[in-house]
């Protein structure tokens, strides 16, 4: 059987509509009408200045910290490792490019969680390893935070919807 892409896509396109149709969509997914609202039409209200927390000062994290602070109306006030020594190394980065200190978070492998509780913050941005960055973006929006990453959130499906569900409560 040789299709072609478009037809494959035709193909593919109809079946998703029979399926929504036959009511073959898991209790889950129930098109932005769950437990929360739906996320279409959303407007933050616009903040002059964003605080922004950093979790994980690896590679990612160091980088972000460094593009951060180089953004008008943006403000680093706070990071997060459980490795001293890269909090040590932002810190001594800071200082020499007269940055302002910002607090630190990471005495232990939860206190990122403090940080997304602090009244400090406005923004979670996650660096740190994947398999945390769901737990870590569904707690801060609990928490009142936006969230932010570069890479991809999630790991399965279950992950996706807590995030989905969690965008859509807070």
């Amino acid at each position: 059987m040789n299709k072609s892409r478009r037809e494959f896509l035709a193909g593919s396109a109809w079946m998703g509509v029979a399926a929504v149709a036959a009511g073959c969509i898991g209790e889950r997914m129930s098109l932005g009408f769950g437990t929360g609202a739906p996320m279409h039409g959303f407007r933050a209200e616009p903040m002059k200045r964003i605080r922004v927390g950093v979790i994980g000062i690896g590679a990612r994290g160091t980088s972000a910290v460094k593009r951060l602070v180089q953004i008008p109306g943006v403000e680093l006030t706070a990071v997060c490792d459980i490795n001293p020594k890269r909090l040590d190394l932002v810190r001594a980065w800071l200082k020499e490019k007269g940055y302002p200190t910002v607090r630190e978070f990471g005495k232990s492998e939860d206190d990122w969680k403090g940080l997304a509780e602090w009244d400090g913050v406005d923004v979670v941005y996650s660096c740190a390893p994947r398999a945390i960055h769901a737990p870590i973006n569904v707690h801060s929006m609990a928490a009142g935070k936006h969230v932010m990453q570069e890479v991809p959130g999630v790991f399965d499906i279950d992950e996706c919807w807590q995030t989905v569900e969690a965008a859509e409560k807070y």
